[in-house]
C-alpha cells in the first residue's frame, strides 16, 4: 500500500490519487489541484519563487510568491473551489504530494536556476549563494534555463506533519513564524533564478493532491484511506531535481500551452491505494 503513495510523492502529476497511509484507517475524499504561470524575471539581481505546498489547497492565497518578477501570465493560486475562510471544522486538508516545476519560456536567455528545500528554517530570504551553500545536496538542484527545468517536491519531513489534517493553510509548513502577509511568504521551498544581463520568462505550475474530510466536501465521493503496513522510504526521496528541457528544432521553445488547461479532479470511482 504504502509503495503507490511514495510514487505520488515521486510524481504528484501523473500519479493516481491515493491517500496517506495512516495507523487508522479513514474514510476521505481525494482531490487534486494546480496552477500555471509566466513569471517576468529581473534582468538584474536575482529572481525568486516561494513556494508554500499547505496554501494550495485554497483559491484565495497564493500557492507561490515571486520576489523582484511579476506574474504576466496564468496565476499564482490554484483552482481550488475552496476559500480559505472555509477551511475549519467544516473542512479540513491533509496534503499527499505536491510538486513546482520552473523552466525558462525563452531558449536563447541563458542563466542559473536553482532550487531548494530547507527542512530547518524559511528560507524566504535565501540568496542563490545561500541556497547552494546551506541547503544540503539532497535537497538541491541546480541547472541552466537553455537546458533544463527543476522540480521541487513537497516531502514531509516526519509522521507528524505527514498523518496532520490542517485547519489553517499556514499550518504544518515548518516551526515558528509561519503567517502569510503581503510583505511575508514563509517558504522552506525555493527556486532562484538569474541571468547573464538579459530578461527571462519562467514557466511555473504546481501540481497537488489532497484528501479532505468535513461537511463541505460530503458531495464528493468517499473512499478509504489505507492503514499503514510499513515505514514509508522517505531516505529514498530527493525534494528537488533537474531534468532534460526538450528544445524544439531551430532553437524555439513555446510555453506549455496545455500547462494552463482546467485540472482539477476529484475522485469519482475508488481510488488506489
Amino acid at each position: 500500500m504504502a509503495s503507490k503513495y511514495e510514487r505520488s510523492l515521486r510524481n504528484p502529476r501523473s500519479r493516481p490519487l491515493v491517500g496517506v497511509p495512516t495507523f487508522t484507517p479513514i474514510d476521505t475524499k481525494k482531490v487534486s489541484f494546480r496552477c500555471a504561470a509566466v513569471v517576468d524575471a529581473t534582468m538584474s539581481g536575482e529572481t525568486k519563487i516561494l513556494w508554500m505546498p499547505h496554501a494550495g489547497c485554497v483559491n484565495d492565497v497564493d500557492a507561490f510568491r515571486v520576489v523582484n518578477g511579476t506574474v504576466s501570465v496564468g496565476t499564482n493560486r490554484t483552482n481550488s473551489p475552496f476559500t480559505a475562510s472555509r477551511i475549519g471544522d467544516s473542512l479540513r486538508a491533509r496534503l499527499v504530494s505536491a510538486r513546482m516545476t520552473v523552466c525558462g519560456v525563452s531558449a536563447e536567455n541563458d542563466g542559473i536556476i536553482v532550487a531548494g528545500a530547507s527542512l530547518i528554517e524559511d528560507a524566504s530570504q535565501y540568496t542563490i549563494a545561500d541556497i547552494v551553500s546551506r541547503i544540503r545536496e539532497k535537497h538541491l538542484a541546480v541547472g541552466r534555463t537553455v537546458q533544463d527545468m527543476v522540480h521541487l517536491n513537497y516531502v514531509p519531513r516526519d509522521a507528524d506533519e505527514r498523518e496532520a489534517f490542517v485547519d489553517d493553510v499556514n499550518e504544518g509548513v515548518f516551526g515558528g513564524a509561519r503567517t502569510i502577509t503581503s510583505t511575508a511568504y514563509p517558504a522552506r521551498h525555493v527556486v532562484a533564478w538569474k541571468g547573464q544581463g538579459v530578461s527571462q520568462q519562467l514557466q511555473v505550475t504546481i501540481d497537488c493532491n489532497w484528501e479532505l474530510i468535513g461537511d463541505d466536501v460530503k458531495n464528493i465521493r468517499e473512499t478509504t484511506t489505507p492503514a499503514l503496513v510499513r515505514p514509508v522510504r522517505q531516505s529514498t526521496l530527493n525534494d528537488a531535481f533537474v531534468s532534460p528541457l526538450s528544445v524544439a528544432k531551430g532553437g524555439g521553445r513555446r510555453i506549455d500551452d496545455s500547462a494552463f488547461a482546467p485540472r482539477r479532479r476529484f475522485v469519482d470511482t475508488p481510488g488506489e491505494m
